[in-house]
């Protein structure tokens, strides 16, 4: 079989991606990977105003996007060590009034499973797993456990399941253990203001507030993995929840907990050979910041345009032009973010009682600067780097 795509990985990039691909008309395989994701999982993603306008350009009915609650103010707060006083800082973009939408995982992944289901010239392969790759000739070879193998122009990899086959790469990662739980809760309840957003720092672990729906929104808590808070039942953790956003929001319900570890890794390269990274196994960063899907849905929308316009005046799809400029114009805002984010919960959430003093100056400065929070929020946002491409 040949394609001019493989990827392998089935996760929301990798199918935004695929869907990204096959409306300019190639033609794609999808290898689902063995590890099962719960259709019924509570994750959400805070995908920003610049991600929302790139994804309702993708999917056929932009209603199930777009009738989401647009959040229109995020507001940050830094407790002292005593938790005894708060730094407030709040996030607003006065010219489109949203800084995004908060949608649920598994609601986003439906609805590419639903564009992939309507589209033409995609295979998607279950229940195998890619053991080898050739990317040394003109096209990519991919060896099968069940010894079948399948050609490509370009292989994708999106997914960081397969050890051997990272190894095999020749691509430099950096990873970091958080040695953190994030305790991803649904609840039932409001916060005191319509349409906002909420993240606490403490000694405690970032806890954030994320409304999605009228009477629907998930809690995301990253704690250490020694925390009693790990193994709280439902009923007392929803005592310290509340207590915790008590200033924030009305009463709060938890329907279910889940429970991930939090691990940090970073690709040094986005290409070896004839193979691309997409998705989390480029940089899978700390939720503090609400930027991982949207990072690779900047990577995703870059890559299909490079390859589109290198198509355009006559270059191969796997053209080494292409690798290298995707590789490039991504550099700095995947490091910024991704080290960003790492530094960031370090400082945030220090017990060091000085650290913590600085951060609070640091958190009123930037409430009294709008410049700088302008900037903030038109990086975060994305929209300037999507009207760009």
């Amino acid at each position: 079989m040949d394609f001019d795509f493989v990827f392998y990985g089935a996760g929301i990039s990798a199918k935004i991606a695929a869907v990204s691909l096959l409306k300019e008309g190639f033609k794609v395989c999808i290898i689902q990977d063995k590890k099962k994701f719960s259709k019924n999982s509570n994750l959400v993603t805070f995908l920003s105003e610049g991600s929302i306008n790139y994804l309702t350009t993708l999917v056929s009915n932009p209603a199930n996007i777009n009738n989401y609650t647009a959040i229109q103010k995020l507001n940050c707060s830094l407790t002292n060590s005593t938790g005894s006083k708060e730094e407030f800082i709040e996030f607003t973009d006065n010219k489109s009034n949203s800084l995004g939408k908060i949608i649920p995982n598994n609601i986003l992944e439906g609805m590419f499973d639903e564009e992939l289901s309507k589209l033409k010239n995609i295979t998607i392969i279950k229940d195998e797993t890619p053991i080898k790759i050739n990317d040394a000739s003109m096209n990519v070879e991919i060896f099968m456990e069940s010894k079948n193998s399948i050609r490509a122009k370009v292989f994708i990899l999106s997914s960081s399941n397969n050890h051997e086959m990272n190894r095999n790469l020749n691509i430099k990662f950096v990873s970091h253990d958080f040695n953190q739980i994030a305790l991803s809760v649904r609840v039932i309840g409001q916060g005191q203001s319509e349409g906002c957003a909420y993240q606490k720092f403490s000694s405690d672990g970032p806890i954030a507030f994320l409304p999605y729906e009228k009477n629907e929104a998930s809690i995301v808590w990253s704690v250490r993995d020694d925390s009693p808070f790990v193994s709280m039942n439902k009923s007392d953790l929803e005592k310290i929840i509340n207590k915790k956003l008590n200033n924030f929001c009305q009463p709060l319900e938890i329907v279910d907990v889940e429970k991930h570890k939090l691990k940090f890794s970073f690709s040094r390269k986005l290409y070896s050979n004839k193979t691309v990274l997409i998705g989390n196994i480029a940089h899978n960063i700390h939720p503090i910041a609400g930027q991982g899907l949207n990072l690779s849905i900047k990577d995703i929308s870059l890559f299909v345009k490079l390859v589109k316009n290198y198509k355009s005046i006559g270059y191969e799809i796997n053209s080494s032009l292409i690798f290298e400029d995707y590789d490039v114009e991504r550099k700095v805002d995947n490091t910024v973010y991704s080290f960003g984010t790492l530094a960031l919960e370090e400082i945030l959430s220090t017990q060091n009682k000085l650290v913590n003093a600085v951060s609070r100056k640091g958190i009123s400065y930037l409430q009294k600067n709008n410049f700088i929070k302008k900037l903030f929020v038109g990086s975060a946002t994305g929209k300037k780097y999507f009207n760009s491409l």
